[in-house]
């Protein structure tokens, strides 16, 4: 089993615990950077990872406690700086009202009907639109 963790930054790296199998060749658990493999208690401490890859591989017969490797947080790619708040959206044109002999369609029939519940009653027409009176006058009138 293994696996390649990519996009590491070109700073030494923190070992912060490390114990896998210890053999003599590193031949069964290692972790492996810039080529080299690393295995019992000695990890990659300082190691900068040329290419950005580190690789592990593991057996599956001896477990060891196994390992911590960071790099410092200053070696990460800082986030972008926040942007100005959005300006709020353009007030929307308001939709126009229904003239006043238009009526809402009613609702498509349902499969099975149901009676309409005893407390509703239908709504009367809207009244017809009729001309509001013209505003007063602003100019003075005659003496």
């Amino acid at each position: 089993e293994g696996c390649t963790i990519y996009g590491l930054p070109p700073v030494g790296l923190d070992v912060i615990a490390f114990e896998v199998d210890p053999t003599n060749d590193c031949r069964n658990d290692h972790l492996t950077v810039n080529g080299v493999k690393y295995c019992g208690t000695s990890g990659p401490a300082g190691v900068v990872p040329s290419d950005g890859t580190m690789t592990w591989v593991s057996d599956e017969f001896v477990t060891e406690s196994g390992w911590k490797v960071c790099w410092p947080p200053s070696a990460l790619p800082s986030p972008p700086p926040p942007s100005a708040s959005p300006s709020p959206p353009p007030p929307s044109a308001s939709p126009s009202p229904l003239p006043p002999s238009a009526s809402p369609s009613p609702p498509p029939p349902s499969a099975s009907p149901s009676p309409p519940p005893a407390s509703v009653s239908p709504s009367p027409p809207p009244p017809s639109a009729s001309p509001s009176p013209p505003p007063p006058s602003a100019s003075p009138s005659p003496p």
